[in-house]
């Protein structure tokens, strides 16, 4: 059999791609190692050389970006073979559904619909009664316990993304959210394997039908897949059907959307499938490698790999070692960014990226090199920080300190901030009122005995006052420093922490006002700062609209470390390398600092010729602590 077509291949990858017995086949495939090509050359393989029929062939990816460019990949070879079928997860599920059943939910659940069939819910259950307000975010939190339930089956993990007012009920509140959605001819993309796999399992006829329809499936991302994409999997392979699954365990970063990286370490022996490793990095050079590798091989539940880099790392000009992965601290985060922006200044060749491990601080860059007229690009969405609550919060309380509220604007103002921390004040009483004697006299005005405990709101009122008055005389980092302490918001935010996450995103937050209330003398001046950047935000914005694809390609990228995932750039700058962010947030158990373990590798291997790694000391009184994921690096 004539396969010089595939002479490129190294010897894992040549097996991987024409091992056709009655295997199943399981391929480690590392950071760089070629999966892609491999998958693809796979595919010719069966139809060129096994006769396979096209249609008889299913390739599914973990994104749609991913599925798209395989497919043109793939055609690009053999644009005769179009007829194998590509897809996500969730786009496969969804049309088998949709050819199978005559109960299909053909409608899209928007967020949005989710709150408000929850909001009627809750209220009919009594759990919203009395008068009690549920935010979008609870109801949003809600939502992400259904879902995380969804894809894991795994009820204590989604119980504690709950407040605990709800936690206690979930289940009933999950079967009559369900019951509604059903009703409704409802679905989002949980439900699409969701109800995929309840089809499969609940119609023997067409669970064979279907189990029958492939001779090969092939599956990319595998440790990104979750427990309810598994088992529809399980349900699609027939007798007859051979399974091609391809991960790598050291890249599963998708936890809190309920990916298992188990599903991988199962899948061996579940299918009895056939081990094979692809342990050539042909993206970045020995000390990348190297050092990246002596960060995963902390993990104990992996693989363990033997990986080797293709490409030599960089030498000087006269042929000397120079550094591929350097590790600098700086005092702060504003010096740390001025440094990234300097060298992004000097390089003139090759993509560069900076990677975060969350969106919170990626503003702060992009202010810096707006200034320095660099041109950069976001792959997530750049929100503007100011509309986040907490921002917003603080600011309002910062309005009333300084003065800076127009008296028709003044219910306005409280509104978002009266009853944060709770002081029970009804927004009746807000309405219309141009100062807080304002709300004390609509109280003044009450019958005796209409409003419970009305001396204690007023005593509220008092204090609020008070507070008020007092941050008036304070400096702006003091002010900002009274509100979070001694009138108790940051007690106020972790009481509505309904999990970790949440936590960990209102500590960032808050890490961030701190930061920005050091760099001004006044509230004026951080005011016209905020009009500034909201100013070049929205003419970013309308810059990108008139991008080319070249423009695209010679921007730096801004994005978080999972939004790299599957991208490699010339040189990448890790930002922010300090415990709290690498690990993410605090107290975490082994799962979860193997997989920020995980993420940080994954950030390290995006990396093709240079990786610098930078923390912040921090100060004597304010010291930080770099990432546990530096140690033993600079050796």
């Amino acid at each position: 059999m004539d396969i010089s077509e595939f002479e490129d291949l190294n010897p894992e990858q040549l097996e991987a791609v024409t091992d056709c017995s009655r295997d199943n086949l399981l391929i480690i495939a590392g950071p760089g190692s070629g999966k892609t090509h491999v998958i693809c050359s796979r595919i010719r393989y069966l139809i060129k050389h096994l006769n396979v029929p096209p249609e008889k062939i299913l390739v599914v990816t973990f994104t749609r970006d991913a599925a798209t460019a395989m497919q043109k990949r793939f055609q690009a070879s053999d644009a005769s073979q179009s007829q194998v079928e590509f897809g996500t997860f969730h786009s496969i599920f969804y049309q088998i559904l949709k050819q199978s059943n005559a109960k299909f939910c053909e409608r899209l659940a928007t967020e949005k619909t989710k709150r408000s069939i929850l909001r009627c819910l809750l209220s009919d259950k009594g759990l919203i009664s009395n008068g009690k307000i549920i935010t979008n975010e609870e109801l949003s939190g809600i939502v992400s316990a259904i879902s995380y339930y969804k894809n894991t089956g795994n009820t204590e993990g989604a119980v504690k993304k709950l407040d605990e007012a709800y936690a206690e009920c979930f289940e009933d509140i999950f079967y009559g959210f369900e019951k509604r959605r059903k009703e409704e001819r409802l679905m989002d993309f949980d439900d699409m394997v969701k109800d995929c796999g309840e089809m499969l399992k609940g119609n023997p006829k067409i669970g064979k039908y279907w189990s029958e329809r492939f001779s090969y499936i092939l599956l990319d991302e595998l440790q990104d897949i979750n427990p309810a994409q598994y088992d529809v999997i399980k349900l699609l392979k027939g007798d007859g059907t051979l399974l091609f699954g391809v991960g790598d365990d050291d890249q599963s970063i998708y936890g809190f959307r309920g990916a298992a990286p188990e599903c991988l370490m199962d899948f061996q022996r579940d299918f009895n499938a056939r081990l094979i490793k692809l342990n050539i990095n042909y993206r970045s050079n020995e000390e990348i490698v190297e050092k990246s590798l002596s960060v995963i091989d902390e993990n104990k539940n992996r693989y363990k790999k033997a990986l080797r880099a293709n490409a030599v790392s960089l030498r000087g000009d006269n042929g000397e070692n120079i550094k591929n992965v350097e590790i600098k601290g700086f005092v702060g985060r504003e010096e740390e960014y001025s440094y990234i922006a300097e060298k992004i200044k000097e390089r003139t060749e090759g993509k560069i990226a900076v990677l975060f491990r969350t969106n919170t601080f990626m503003a702060g860059l992009a202010d810096i090199l707006d200034k320095e007229k660099i041109k950069y690009t976001m792959k997530e969405k750049r929100s503007n920080i100011y509309e986040h609550f907490i921002i917003r919060d603080i600011f309002s309380y910062l309005r009333l300190a300084y003065g800076h509220v127009e008296r028709d604007k003044y219910a306005e103002n409280l509104y978002d901030i009266i009853n944060r921390p709770l002081r029970y004040i009804n927004r009746e009483a807000v309405y219309k009122a141009a100062s807080i004697d304002d709300i004390k006299a609509y109280y003044m005005r009450q019958p005796a005995g209409s409003v419970p405990h009305i001396s204690e709101r007023i005593g509220e009122l008092n204090k609020f006052k008070k507070d008020v008055r007092y941050m008036g005389g304070l400096s702006l980092f003091l002010a900002v420093k009274y509100v979070f302490k001694s009138i108790g918001y940051e007690k106020y935010l972790y009481s509505r922490a309904d999990f970790r996450e949440r936590a960990q995103e209102f500590s960032e937050k808050m890490e961030w006002i701190y930061d920005e209330a050091k760099k001004y003398e006044s509230f004026e001046e951080w005011l016209y700062a905020k009009e500034d950047y909201e100013r070049r935000l929205s003419e970013n914005d309308e810059a990108d609209k008139g991008d080319t694809e070249e423009d695209e390609a010679s921007r730096v990228s801004l994005m978080t470390v999972h939004a790299s995932k599957g991208l490699e750039f010339d040189t990448v700058f890790i930002a922010d390398c300090n415990e709290g962010s690498f690990p993410h947030g605090r107290m975490q158990d082994t799962d979860v600092i193997e997989e920020e373990r995980r993420i940080f590798y994954v950030g390290m291997t995006r990396a093709k010729s240079r990786l610098e790694l930078l923390y912040q000391t921090g100060t004597k009184s304010r010291p930080r602590m770099r990432s546990r994921f530096l140690n033993g690096l600079e050796g």
